[in-house]
């Protein structure tokens, strides 16, 4: 049961039977070799090494007020015009206001490997993968941060963080930036800061960390991947088949059992039957 709570709290990041791909208009910003991910409306204090150069603003809607910030992208161009149909890793760093549902807004050097242009508008198709993370998660505070004001940003996640709680109380969104405010505040130091982060994947990691402010401080724990649930989800069909099988086998059990049972008492019905007759054939009458 509690592998099948797994499978349902993630089959909207894993593939696993699940569709999650979107699509959309691709369009391009920035500088030809990509600029730094911290000028974007996540305000990133924490970024992967591909995303100077690798990096999209999603759309409106799907920017969720910041809740899809640090999430990786996989990016294929379905336009019968696009010169290129690789598929590019990207991460989300930035929001579109003017972009649709589905569209997302890419860095040039990005764009560039998706489409093969320099400029266009063209469709594509894409979705929410895991992160090519190593090490812990990142916590960071933002800059000004204290005992009374906390701003605290995930990093370095596998598959982004959609909810946090700070010091045992709900941290809303900030939603300008991608920042959860404590609201729990002039009790807890920096340094024994607790705080219990939830994934897109519906995990949950606890840990008590000393930040600091303006800085990243890393964790042990990370979020585990598709490749873990997969893994889970291939045990949880075998033991199911096992269990059926074993199911088949004691009904096929039962059954037979059942028939002997009942050959067994029609042959001893018959043999009284016989031994009446013989008894009643032998007997003197009267």
């Amino acid at each position: 049961m509690g592998l099948l709570h797994i499978f349902v709290a993630t089959a909207g990041l894993c593939s696993i039977g699940v569709t999650s791909a979107f699509t959309g208009i691709a369009t391009t910003y920035g500088p030809p070799d990509g600029e730094s991910p911290q000028g974007g409306n996540c305000a990133m204090m924490k970024w992967l090494p591909l995303a100077p150069q690798f990096h999209v603003a999603i759309n409106d809607n799907q920017y969720d007020t910041g809740a899809n910030c640090g999430r990786c992208v996989s990016v294929t161009c379905v336009d019968a015009r696009c010169q290129s149909k690789r598929t590019v890793l990207g991460q989300v760093t930035d929001r579109c206001p003017e972009c649709s549902q589905g569209d997302l807004d890419m860095s040039l050097p990005m764009f560039q490997q998706v489409t093969g242009f320099t400029t266009d508008r063209l469709a594509i198709s894409w979705e929410f993968v895991d992160c090519p993370v190593t090490d812990g998660v990142q916590v960071c505070a933002k800059d000004g941060s204290s005992i009374h004001w906390l701003y605290v940003q995930p990093g370095n996640t596998l598959n982004g963080v959609k909810s946090m709680r700070i010091n045992g109380g709900d941290a809303p969104l900030f939603g300008s930036a991608y920042y959860f405010m404590s609201t729990v505040l002039g009790t807890v130091d920096l340094s024994q800061t607790q705080v219990e982060m939830t994934s897109h994947s519906g995990q949950t990691i606890k840990a008590t960390v000393a930040l600091v402010a303006n800085q990243c401080t890393q964790i042990s724990q990370q979020f585990s991947g598709c490749g873990l649930l997969k893994y889970q989800l291939l045990k949880y069909q075998l033991l199911k088949y096992q269990l059926l099988k074993y199911q088949l086998l004691k009904y096929r059990l039962l059954k037979y059992r059942l028939l002997k049972y009942r050959l067994l008492n029609h042959q001893l019905l018959n043999h009284q039957l016989l031994n009446h007759q013989l008894l009643k054939y032998l007997l003197p009458k009267y």
